[in-house]
């Protein structure tokens, strides 16, 4: 469920209904909402799984 509601806030936050590819949840055709999906990371702190 977490997916679904980090897509809803970032289709709130640009402002317009955002295409997602059901395959694997990517949005599709929309840059600036691409950028609020991922996370940049300062040197030193990049998460490991």
């Amino acid at each position: 469920m977490k997916p679904v509601r980090q897509l809803g806030n970032i289709a709130w936050r640009v402002g317009r209904d955002l295409k997602i590819d059901p395959q694997n949840g990517h949005i599709i055709g929309d840059k600036d909402a691409q950028k609020l999906w991922s996370r940049e990371y300062e040197n030193g702190w990049k998460p490991t799984v």
